[in-house]
């Protein structure tokens, strides 16, 4: 599925198509060759860096966080998982005026879902508290001290999902 997508993405990309219905058309291609049952969530963005403007859609996936002075903001514009139907109901892109020490954090379901020895998890409350916390920091000591977290409160817990994480911070 991962090399459909790949696949579909780097020719999808070379048509100059808005985001949003350019995700309709990847849902389309990835509803046709996927069998029952199977989905992809799906959050990609293009970030303009002279004018700092970012479109986005998110495709079901965990809603990326934008912390902006110390508030966080869910980017979960967008529509339904790929592949599950064909696009009836058009995806929607979000479009967003990041300003300088914004955070972006990004994340799989592995990250809030990670499980301690208690049977619970880490949470979306405990990710976005965390994150609050480390705005002053650097991307990759955000990173770092988040995946330095999910390890401490999972030590001894084998998982089953991966934790993926990506940082953005806008200088």
């Amino acid at each position: 599925m991962m090399a459909n997508l790949q696949a579909f993405l780097k020719t999808i990309c070379k048509q100059g198509m808005k985001i949003d219905e350019a995700t309709g058309l990847i849902n389309d291609l990835i509803e046709e060759n996927t069998t029952e049952g199977k989905f992809i969530t799906f959050f990609w963005a293009i970030v303009e860096n002279d004018s700092r403007q970012m479109l986005y859609v998110n495709a079901g996936h965990n809603p990326p966080l934008l912390i902006r002075k110390g508030k966080i903001i869910k980017l979960d514009k967008g529509g339904i998982i790929l592949g599950v139907m064909k696009t009836m109901i058009p995806y929607l892109s979000g479009n967003l005026q990041l300003e300088k020490d914004d955070v972006i954090i990004l994340f799989t379901d592995g990250v809030s879902e990670a499980m301690n020895q208690s049977g619970e998890e880490f949470s979306d409350e405990r990710l976005e508290k965390l994150s609050i916390s480390l705005i002053e920091k650097s991307a990759e000591d955000i990173s770092v001290t988040i995946q330095n977290e999910i390890s401490k409160f999972a030590f001894g817990t084998v998982q089953s999902d991966d934790i993926t994480l990506m940082v953005i911070k806008v200088k």
